[in-house]
This record gives C-alpha cells, structure tokens and sequence, in this order.
C-alpha cells in the first residue's frame, strides 16, 4: 500500500436490532447476548442495537469492515476511541469520521471535544478537535 493510499475516513453506522437469545447448535452457545458495554460500563442481557464499524479510503477507493459489535441499549463511546486505536496501530491515517448525529455518535464527539466555536460576530467559525488516537 503506497502511503497516500492510507489515508482513510472511519464510518459508524447503527441500526435496532430485534431483542432475542438463540442457541446455535454448531457452536453451542447462546447468541443475543451484547459484545460491548452499554454506555454506563454494564453489559445488558440481550443485544438491541448493532453497529458497524468501516474504513475507506480518501485518496483511492477502497473500503474494509473493521468491526461489528453488538449492544444494549446505548454504547459506551469509549469503543469508538478502542476501534479508532487498533485502526492508528495498523498505520492507517484517520482524516475523518462519518456518523448520523445520534445520541451516542453525540457522545463521542463530546468526549473527543469535537466542536465548532464561533469567533467574532462576522461569523468567523472554526471546527476543531483532538485526534482521538492520540
């Protein structure tokens, strides 16, 4: 991979799920349950929102599915942090990061102090923010 080409926006998608435990027989196990922790820390009893997690590239056209966890229902937002992380180890430069503005997409931005501040009354404005794998 040329080094341009890691260059990269991480998308986050979420959809309800409907509630329900399964036992699947080629693994024996019970399936319904959350892979992640509800935003208080918590894990609930059975999953009600699944996310996806995706990278794509910004300078050539390329898209990989990096994570598809399952939760109660909230998230806590520092999985977002963990994903953008293990992303940053693999050597990929997170330019930007796509979401709908839900609550908890909402909460993650607060937590990475995402924001926009006006600076005069001409309507000077100017976005800023930490990047979360740092």
């Amino acid at each position: 991979m040329l080094y341009e080409e890691r260059y990269a926006s991480i998308m986050v998608d979420e959809m309800q799920i409907a509630e329900g435990l399964s036992f699947d027989t080629s693994t024996k196990c019970v399936i319904g349950t959350p892979t992640i922790p509800s935003a208080n820390g918590t894990f609930e009893e059975v999953d009600k929102h699944a996310l996806v997690f995706f990278i794509g590239g910004t300078s050539t056209r390329w898209k990989q599915v990096v994570g598809y966890p399952f939760t109660g229902q909230s998230i806590c937002s520092v999985t977002f942090k963990k994903v953008m992380s293990s992303v940053n180890r693999l050597k990929i430069i997170i330019d930007s990061l796509v979401s709908d503005m839900g609550p908890d997409n909402q909460a993650f931005r607060r937590e990475c102090k995402v924001g926009v501040k006006r600076r005069t009354k001409d309507l000077d404005i100017q976005a800023f923010c930490l990047h979360p794998a740092n």
